[in-house]
């Protein structure tokens, strides 16, 4: 199926970055190519990565499957850290966190500033 400029989207996820390895090759062996760049996550302060796909319209859906397929969620413990300026002997709990999945947005090409190389 021949796509036309205004049929191209392009699909933004950002995930953690233990994902995003798996994640590109599973989109690069279903034919889709992506760009990645380096980003941090503001809650828990851990590296992320945005995947850039561009692909048609049509294939939206499955270039989201791919993501939810490879981007894990998981539960974490984080430990809040102990202030050493503490007037009192408080220890905090640990914080059980939900973390992992992905982020994702879709544009359309053009608007994103996307140009689209014809086949």
């Amino acid at each position: 199926m021949q796509t036309t400029e205004r049929d191209q989207k392009v699909i933004i996820s950002v995930v953690q970055r233990q994902d995003a390895d798996k994640l590109v090759r599973a989109l690069l062996d279903q034919g889709y190519g992506s760009v990645v760049l380096s980003s941090t996550g503001s809650f828990l302060r851990k590296g992320n990565s945005t995947i850039m796909t561009v692909a048609s319209s049509a294939a939206i859906d499955s270039v989201i499957q791919i993501v939810k397929e490879n981007a894990s969620e998981r539960t974490e413990v984080r430990d809040p850290g102990i202030s050493l300026r503490t007037t009192e002997w408080y220890v905090p709990q640990s914080l059980t966190v939900h973390a992992g999945g992905a982020s994702i947005w879709v544009l359309d090409a053009e608007i994103a500033g996307f140009l689209p190389i014809a086949p």
